[in-house]
């Protein structure tokens, strides 16, 4: 056996875990489309966009609608095992 037949058995070997990796993340994490969801009987909130704050961090818009009232936003920060929801006001 020669040196390159390893060398060519490992790069394939990578090949293949990377292809997997890459199948299994847009698996993982498929887009919602936007539209409105039911939380509770006061409001309906509706998804306005998903961000990442780093490789552990995410942060989650929402537009809340309220039965009565305005519509106001709300963030969602999930970092770790901690979620932190605000709201917010429209500027």
């Amino acid at each position: 056996m020669t040196k390159r037949t390893p060398l060519l058995r490992g790069i394939a070997l990578l090949a293949v875990v990377a292809f997997v990796a890459v199948l299994t993340a847009q698996m993982a994490f498929p887009q919602q489309p936007a539209r409105p969801v039911p939380m509770g009987a006061e409001a309906t909130y509706t998804s306005a966009g998903v961000g990442e704050l780093g490789s552990n961090a995410s942060v989650a818009w929402f537009i809340a609608t309220p039965k009565s009232g305005d519509s106001y936003p709300i963030a969602c920060k999930f970092a770790g095992e901690s979620l932190l929801c605000r709201k917010g006001s429209f500027q």
